[in-house]
């Protein structure tokens, strides 16, 4: 790859003293542009039941003066985790261990197409309830403890340590048109996506209520919406047994409805999209 200080002179890098030592990360504000045929292939790889993982290639671009992160190659890691042993409980349904002697072969090879190198792992959703896979499309974005660590380990380059962010990926379990694709720490992002959910949900609901706002309704429309909501009401008291299930699922389903970016201009820290390129803005 070029030299990490020729990265710093065109922008792309800067460098943060961590305990008297430089410690290397990507400048911001940034763009990770992954392109659609990745999010397609993340998509098509994506196992509800267990944990995957792997590498992305970031090639360094200046796009109109933006410099943009350009992932136009995936590579796929295997799961090591079950290779010994263990105690913990720890196994490809709740865990990702990459095989480092493939993930390190990965690096080296994306540093000499002098791109940069994303790590990333996926979180299952698949559960025996479809209640469950539904609300777990939505709890899974939480990054855990274990994320949160990883995202602070830096990679050696030489002499150099370059603290490169990390990438969360969530599927669905029910349908697989709908995917999520995070980005977290590297001293760029959070190490969580609760904030950045609620800015995208917070949106969503103005531009919904605003649209809502809009309509001039007449009359008898009004009448009409006033006759339907009570009709609604009756039948949830009379029927609580059909109606209450049918309100709970759109409850659980309304979060991740909500934090769709289709219609969100510039997406913070993560996308979740159905397809197209996935822009993440990095403030």
């Amino acid at each position: 790859m070029k030299n990490i200080h020729e990265l710093i002179q065109a922008g792309f890098l800067q460098s943060k003293q961590i305990d008297n030592e430089a410690l290397f990360h990507i400048t911001t504000p940034c763009v990770f542009r992954i392109e659609s045929d990745i999010v397609q292939s993340l998509k098509k790889n994506y196992i509800s039941t267990e944990e995957i993982g792997g590498v992305l290639s970031a090639r360094p671009t200046l796009i109109n003066n933006e410099r943009v992160y350009v992932i136009a190659n995936v590579r796929y890691v295997r799961n090591a985790i079950e290779d010994n042993p263990r105690t913990d409980g720890r196994n490809k349904t709740n865990a990702y261990f990459p095989d480092f002697k493939q993930l390190n072969q990965e690096i080296s090879n994306i540093l000499k197409e002098n791109c940069l190198p994303i790590n990333f792992h996926t979180h299952p959703t698949k559960s025996i309830e479809q209640i469950v896979s539904i609300m777990n499309q939505n709890y899974q974005t939480d990054t855990s403890e274990q994320d949160k660590k990883e995202s602070e380990l830096p990679l050696k380059i030489g002499n150099e340590k370059l603290l490169m962010p990390r990438c969360l990926i969530v599927g669905n379990a029910i349908s697989p048109t709908d995917i999520f694709i995070g980005v977290y720490n590297g001293f760029i992002a959070p190490v969580s996506f609760d904030t950045s959910k609620k800015k995208v949900m917070d949106e969503n609901i103005r531009k919904f209520a605003n649209f809502f706002s809009s309509i001039d309704f007449t009359t008898g429309q009004k009448i009409g919406l006033g006759v339907g909501a009570a009709l609604l009401l009756l039948s949830i008291i009379k029927y609580p047994k059909y109606s209450l299930p049918v309100i709970s699922c759109l409850a659980f389903t309304a979060p991740i409805l909500l934090t769709n970016t289709k219609n969100i201009e510039r997406p913070e820290y993560f996308n979740r999209l159905d397809f197209g390129d996935a822009d993440i803005y990095i403030p």
